[in-house]
């Protein structure tokens, strides 16, 4: 290894740790607690050095809110195949997209919270910008079910969003501010209804 390299590999753990230091201080504290000082004495080190990865705390939380949909993303998209690595219908990966958002938002509340702004103020351009790869999983997952079923959907966005104000509202309800957490209620309720939703689309086409 090279003595850029090693350096290289030694910022990259600087801002991995200082990322991970604000995800940790938002689980414990919640995001409002979150601020520059905090970080620097959680990593041990002066505000100015976190200030030499990021301008401010918004630009941190941007970055937080960029890694979180990319995270949510893998798993959408790791919930389209079987065990075995086999496709799924395209009805059974729209099941499957449900339980793995409300799955993130489970294992990562924190970022789940930063990512949807409760309670953090955020530019709504960003998070919309980050979001759209993980909408478009479940637009084009969406578009293969209909044409499996021969359903013409009028608006296919705003199908889109009514699945994904299905799931942000079952999760704010049962996961986001709930103290049952291992409560899966979520996942059974979006299954619920998300086939109603299904069989609505395919009785009016």
């Amino acid at each position: 290894m090279t003595l850029k390299q090693r350096r290289e590999r030694e910022k990259q753990a600087m801002r991995d740790g200082i990322l991970a230091a604000a995800r940790h201080i938002a689980r414990q504290q919640g995001w409002s607690a979150v601020t520059i000082r905090k970080i620097a004495e959680h990593i041990e080190y002066s505000p100015p050095m976190v200030y030499e990865y990021f301008a401010n705390k918004e630009d941190l939380l941007q970055e937080l809110v960029r890694e979180g949909f990319h995270l949510l993303t893998t798993s959408m998209q790791r919930a389209c195949y079987a065990t075995d690595g086999e496709a799924l219908s395209p009805e059974a990966q729209l099941n499957k997209i449900g339980d793995a958002y409300c799955q993130f938002a489970r294992v990562y509340p924190e970022l789940y919270q930063l990512m949807h702004g409760l309670g953090v103020a955020l530019d709504s351009q960003e998070r919309v910008q980050a979001a759209q790869v993980s909408c478009k999983i479940v637009l084009d997952t969406l578009m293969r079910w209909a044409q499996s079923k021969n359903v013409t959907l009028k608006n296919p966005e705003e199908a889109v969003e009514a699945l994904w104000a299905l799931l942000h509202g079952l999760v704010t309800l049962f996961i986001v501010d709930s103290s049952q957490k291992e409560d899966d209620r979520a996942e059974r309720l979006a299954k619920q209804t998300l086939q109603s939703l299904l069989q609505a689309w395919s009785s009016s086409a």
